[in-house]
């Protein structure tokens, strides 16, 4: 189980399931302003969402995240 901790954001959270879909909005939305940090682990998870979720992709970079390897870079 990955821990992970949020900054900025609306709560702090240690445990629990990190992939439902509920907490992975929250943790895309969070990108924007560069809240979140975790592991490398989640760092690659969230890639491999981005790739498989274009219009999520699209309007983070629409948000001025310009591409996966700078969303990687983010979180």
């Amino acid at each position: 189980m990955c821990r992970y901790r949020w900054r900025g954001a609306k709560s702090s959270t240690t445990s629990g399931d990190p992939w439902n879909i509920g907490d992975l909005r929250d943790r895309l939305d969070a990108l924007e302003g560069n809240q979140w940090v975790g592991c490398s682990k989640c760092r690659q998870r969230i890639t491999v969402i981005m790739q498989q979720r274009p219009a999520r992709a699209e309007r983070a970079r629409l948000k001025g995240v310009a591409s996966y390897s700078q969303i990687a870079e983010l979180v």
